[in-house]
């Protein structure tokens, strides 16, 4: 199953779910801005599992964050795990806006070209460069 992790104000956020929701992808949203809605420690630890390059995959720079905040990113790496997930779970502002996963792929931000690694092969579209559209029904019992 996907997971997506949104915030309910966020253009991109809003793409992503148009985008799943057009080539019939089921999903679950964990939307942040809701307050019954929590991204699980299973979830996270699963997410950084996913990760090439660790918390640096997940956490974006882009904010300007408190002092206080700051310093706990910059020492994340030298945490030990258990805290570093800690960290994460009490700071969820500082993650990405759209982290897309499933049980063995993620991605961070909505990039169309790369989304496309969800759908699974069977369904994949071949676009060719007279913009025909053939979207392929079977690939060998997938």
């Amino acid at each position: 199953m996907i997971k997506i992790i949104t915030r309910s104000s966020n253009s991109s956020s809003r793409n992503v779910i148009r985008w799943l929701e057009a080539q019939d992808l089921d999903y679950v949203e964990i939307n942040l801005s809701k307050y019954d809605s929590k991204l699980k420690r299973e979830e996270l630890i699963h997410i950084l599992s996913l990760c090439e390059n660790g918390i640096n995959d997940i956490v974006s720079k882009r904010k300007t964050y408190s002092p206080e905040l700051s310093q706990k990113l910059l020492e994340l790496d030298e945490l030990p795990f258990s805290i570093a997930v800690n960290t994460l779970l009490d700071n969820l502002e500082v993650l990405y806006i759209q982290i897309i996963f499933d049980e063995k792929k993620l991605q961070t931000g909505f990039h169309r070209e790369d989304i496309r690694q969800f759908v699974s092969r069977s369904k994949r579209r071949v676009v060719f460069g007279d913009n025909r559209v053939i979207i392929i029904e079977s690939l060998k019992g997938e």
